[in-house]
């Protein structure tokens, strides 16, 4: 489905605190319209807060721009083009290392013999192939192969490690860190490896560069002829947190996600066992469904880790297309099982030796049909014989699956992928009716494990996914989940990072920045409360809002969306309010739909906090394009 910028004007409002029942007059003698929150819950049950949930996936650039290994193609696979690029640069760095050959020795020095680069498939240290380089120069000269494009930052210690075997070797083996220049290497830092044997061997190493560089060379050299096969190398910023970037790590932690999703369609044919275990021993593989090759440095244990940093509830999701039955209840052991268990020794063993708990498991991704609704029952059986206290998602919704296969699983999880709000709020009405009629389980939910604006249309449409107007979406559809407190259990907005443009965090070597999507989705996460308040406003109200209560009363939040080009003023009254102790206003605001932020501009679109006097506030203004959260506290 399509994204279009056509007449959904999605206004929503974020009203004005009322300390009179007789609003002030707006500009031209018009009554100011207000907005009425009521004391009465809208629905019995919470809000939870797993709806402002994430979505990773082997997808291109995003688990990559999330892990802080400063080196790509670091098992010499080779690199392949993703398909359905939006922009090439996003998502595809070409074939990264690459042979060089230069002077070592005093100015003028010649260079001398040849070089050659290959991938040889003879007794590879890991996957089917490894980085061989043949040198016939003299001492004096330097060849090897080297990766551009390295951000480091001066003073910052960079842990190296590779995988080494030689043939001949008539010189030293070094690891370089500078900058090639063709006719000499200007070196910021080296290591000089231990002699290098005909097996294979581990060597390792810290290397400090004194500048900060955004386009350093890392350079594996020879200064003496001979044969050299490199199998896996690795390039780890101290300040790594379990491998992850500590920028992603801390801007995903602060936006509260009550929950991330990993899977999607790249586990269509993905074992999961093969990324298990030591990262320098897994292979790396082609992502079938998107094409691009993923190191697997990222398995199961990494993104549980992940979670367990960020404080968001695992959610699963696993292969019942190439995978059996019995291969997942494995890996629900080894998430879940104890130590005793054989998977649960497995995960002891690779570091871990509390178990996961994982919660919830998702059975397949965008499946549909009877063959995959008796797998469903199949995977269910055979997950809950391993741990009765998980909680099952199956996938898309069907007549089958709400009345006859209800009482095998929890949830159910339709995808909504496109910009109209009112047709997915009616698609919840109308699964409310369908579960509420089940004879096998009325009380199942969803989970909308995949939402957004657009999907995979890998167009220039892919573009808007930067902007406020999927800010400005996103708050609509939070606003939704929110009011379906009884029916959403979980929502995982697509995507996490970078996937051509849909990303709420955008990175690159060397930064990052945040997009409208997410300083939105933080908004909700941070301020809303857990209970769901009826609200009432004009039948021509053109702002959609809001509003949330904590469990025990004490504080209150409005939001308001504003998706036209005009200002709006709302007076808000507030049922049954008094004693207001703070009143505290965030107001996310751009100039256009069209706005985004950049690694030239981060904070074009940025929350702007303010504190207003209780006893000042009469009316409130809510600027165009924007969303605000207006939070009262009372004593």
């Amino acid at each position: 489905m399509k994204a279009r910028l056509v007449g959904q004007a999605c206004v929503l409002m974020m009203a004005a605190t009322c300390a009179t029942a007789n609003p002030e007059p707006a500009a031209g003698g018009l009554a100011v319209k207000t907005i009425t929150v009521s004391a009465t819950p809208l629905r019995k049950e919470r809000i939870s807060p797993l709806i402002y949930g994430e979505f990773v996936e082997f997808l291109n650039q995003m688990i990559p721009g999330m892990w802080a290994d400063k080196l790509q193609d670091r098992s010499f696979a080779g690199l392949t083009e993703p398909g359905g690029l939006y922009r090439l640069e996003l998502s595809f760095h070409g074939q990264v290392w690459r042979a060089f050959r230069c002077g070592e020795g005093p100015y003028g020095a010649p260079v001398t013999g040849e070089v050659a680069f290959d991938r040889d498939r003879e007794k590879p240290f890991v996957g089917s192939q490894a980085a061989r380089v043949r040198f016939t120069g003299d001492p004096g000269s330097l060849a090897g192969i080297l990766q551009s494009g390295v951000a480091v930052k001066a003073g910052q210690k960079l842990h190296f490690h590779g995988y080494f075997r030689g043939a001949k070797l008539g010189g030293t083996v070094k690891v370089l860190l500078g900058r090639d220049y063709g006719a000499y290497f200007e070196v910021y830092d080296s290591i000089e490896l231990k002699s290098v044997g005909t097996d294979w061997e581990r060597q390792e190493g810290v290397l400090t560069s004194p500048v900060t560089d955004d386009h350093a060379d890392f350079a594996i050299a020879l200064d003496g002829p001979g044969t050299l096969w490199i199998g896996k190398v690795s390039l780890m910023p101290d300040d790594a947190v379990d491998g992850w970037r500590p920028d992603v790590v801390a801007a995903v932690k602060a936006s509260k996600p009550g929950c991330i999703r990993f899977g999607g369609s790249s586990l269509i044919f993905y074992d999961w066992e093969t990324g298990i275990g030591p990262r320098e021993k897994r292979a790396p593989f082609i992502n079938q469904p998107w094409g691009n090759t993923e190191e697997h440095d990222v398995g199961i244990a990494e993104f549980l880790r992940f979670c367990q940093r960020v404080k968001a509830e695992p959610v699963m999701c696993v292969n019942s297309n190439s995978g059996t039955a019995q291969s997942i209840a494995h890996e629900v052991e080894y998430c879940n099982g104890a130590a005793t268990t054989p998977y649960g020794r497995k995960r002891v063993d690779d570091g871990y030796p509390k178990p996961f708990a994982v919660k919830y498991w998702q059975i397949g991704n965008e499946q549909a049909g009877r063959e995959y609704e008796d797998r469903v029952v199949e995977f269910a059986k055979a997950m809950r014989a391993v741990d009765p206290s998980i909680e099952i998602i199956a996938s898309f919704p069907s007549d089958r699956l709400i009345n006859d296969l209800g009482g095998d699983f929890d949830v159910l999880c339709p995808h909504y992928y496109g910009p109209d709000v009112a047709y997915w709020a009616h698609d919840i009405d109308e699964l409310r009716r369908r579960i509420a009629a089940s004879p096998t389980n009325p009380h199942l939910r969803l989970g909308i494990t995949e939402w957004n604006h657009t999907a995979g249309d890998w167009g220039d449409q892919r573009a808007w996914l930067l902007t406020m107007y999927n800010g400005l979406f996103v708050a609509r559809m939070l606003n939704l989940y929110q009011r379906n407190s009884d029916m959403v259990l979980l929502a995982n907005r697509s995507n996490l990072c970078n996937s051509e443009c849909s990303g709420s965090v955008q990175t690159s070597p060397s930064d990052m920045y945040l997009t409208p999507a997410h300083w939105v989705q933080s908004l909700y996460a941070n301020e809303s409360g857990d209970v769901a308040l009826k609200v009432q406003t004009t039948e021509d109200e053109s702002l959609d809002v809001m509003a949330t209560r904590d469990r025990k009363g004490k504080r209150l939040c409005v939001t308001v969306v504003n998706c036209g080009g005009e200002a709006q003023r709302r007076c808000i009254n507030i049922e049954g309010a008094s004693d207001v102790s703070r009143l505290r206003v965030t107001t996310i605001a751009a100039p256009s739909p069209s706005a985004v932020n950049s690694f030239a501009w981060k904070d074009h679109v940025k929350p702007i906090v303010r504190e207003v006097k209780p006893s000042g506030l009469t009316r409130m203004d809510f600027p165009p394009y924007s969303v605000t959260a207006v939070v009262i506290e009372t004593r």
